[in-house]
């Protein structure tokens, strides 16, 4: 899968497919943790701006991710028989990937074991963090069920870090293997994120087989769900991690656009005042704008 991707990305970026967004990379740090700020440089800016998770399509009444609409030089390959992973056309990092059913799913619905399956496959294959906004106020901009992936590599270059994952996923592991009462399997929260949130430490790398892990992690997605009872909700998924956080809002009043990636800590802005905002406040009161308070 890892060759796939780089020949697809290879063949895409030589006939043009692929659009990198350019923009200017900050590492901040708040409450320790640091966090990563990626602004867009403006003269990239496209008309009708492109959301963080640039679903791509220049007509927005056809679905790209139908199998009769996929742009050959994206598809990266067939996973499983039931999903396709293909290169994010509009990618502000290296290496964005979107994983879409082969058949027409509603993205405003949960992920189906088989889903996880091949989400579970990517990760592993391609040491990424999985992601998927479920919902109208998650941040998904398209109807067709869709997750994405990008790989550590991608993200990590920027801030000059030694973990091999980005650092509040990092934290949240530690806090899991450390805190007495925090068993796998089991719900817990963290601290830090003052909003409602579940973690599950699940243990799908110990499954017989991918599809094993599949059932397990939609074993543990549903709990969530029915722990949390969102309408809209972001998920993140690791090799240790599974985190559901409700939404009430896809962007704060001022604009911000938040999508799943922010709740690892990576954020995309468009305006400089938006920057502004991320070193004044710090990240987690922004989160709180769009997300259901603690009860």
């Amino acid at each position: 899968m890892e060759r796939a991707m780089q020949h697809a990305i290879a063949r895409a970026q030589s006939s043009g497919a692929l659009h990198k967004l350019t923009s200017t990379a900050q590492t901040c740090v708040h409450e320790g943790a640091p966090y990563l700020l990626l602004t867009l440089n403006r003269v990239e800016k496209p008309q009708g701006a492109v959301k963080p998770e640039a679903d791509s399509t220049a007509a927005p009444k056809k679905n790209p991710f139908a199998e009769e609409n996929l742009e050959a030089d994206l598809i990266v390959q067939d996973v499983h028989g039931t999903h396709n992973l293909l290169l994010n056309k509009f990618n502000v990092v290296d290496e964005h990937l979107v994983l879409t059913t082969k058949s027409f799913d509603d993205q405003a619905t949960p992920l189906l074991a088989r889903d996880l399956h091949a989400l579970w496959t990517c990760i592993q294959e391609l040491d990424a963090l999985g992601f998927f906004n479920c919902g109208h106020e998650s941040g998904a901009s398209q109807p067709h069920k869709h997750m994405q992936l990008i790989t550590h590599r991608s993200t990590l270059s920027y801030l000059n870090t030694p973990l091999d994952e980005l650092p509040w996923m990092h934290r949240a592991r530690v806090f899991a293997e450390s805190t007495p009462g925090v068993a796998r399997g089991t719900i817990f929260s963290v601290p830090w994120f003052p909003f409602r949130h579940g973690f599950i430490w699940h243990d799908a790398a110990s499954a017989v087989d991918p599809h094993a892990a599949g059932e397990q992690l939609h074993a543990a997605a549903s709990s969530l769900l029915a722990a949390l009872h969102p309408a809209s909700y972001n998920l993140l998924l690791t090799r240790s991690l599974l985190l559901v956080v409700p939404r009430r809002a896809r962007k704060t009043a001022d604009g911000i656009e938040i999508n799943s990636m922010g709740f690892a800590g990576s954020f995309l802005v468009r305006e400089a005042a938006h920057a502004a905002r991320f070193a004044a406040e710090g990240p987690f009161r922004i989160l709180a704008d769009v997300t259901f308070p603690l009860s």
